[in-house]
């Protein structure tokens, strides 16, 4: 279950921490979001899997909250490092007595979109994704 979690959270968008301006996470509008996640090869017949969710969130906030979660954990998460629009975090996590990697590249559109593409490691094993969000109106 707690690997399962960590999964989770390490696939989600970047986490950041508190430690300097470039952490901070950038300021998305709170309302309706809908998320696209792809993951090559993980569907049906090797196709790329397709999941779509809607939720009504404030994503920076969410940010945060991920960002402690895996702190919990005992996550390590590096520095993000910015370049213009395109924010790089990683992040390594303990678990089954192994550690997963996780390195986060989001490339932010607007104050209402924005694409993380995820590369993520354990047991020597690479799996890659990416997520696609906007905004779509109010709550």
């Amino acid at each position: 279950m707690r690997a399962a979690l960590l999964l989770a959270v390490l696939a989600s968008p970047p986490a950041f921490s508190h430690t300097g301006k470039a952490d901070e996470p950038p300021a998305f509008r709170k309302g309706m979001w809908e998320h696209h996640r792809t993951v090559p090869g993980q569907g049906a017949g090797g196709k790329d899997a397709e999941i779509v969710s809607k939720k009504c969130l404030d994503p920076t906030a969410s940010f945060k909250t991920m960002g402690e979660m895996l702190a919990k954990q005992g996550c390590r998460s590096g520095p993000a490092a910015v370049k213009g629009n395109v924010r790089t975090s990683t992040s390594e996590c303990p678990v089954h007595g192994g550690v997963v990697t996780s390195e986060r590249v989001m490339i932010i559109t607007s104050d209402s979109a924005y694409t993380v593409n995820i590369t993520t490691t354990s047991g020597g094993k690479t799996s890659k994704e990416t997520l696609v969000a906007k905004r779509l109106g109010d709550c």
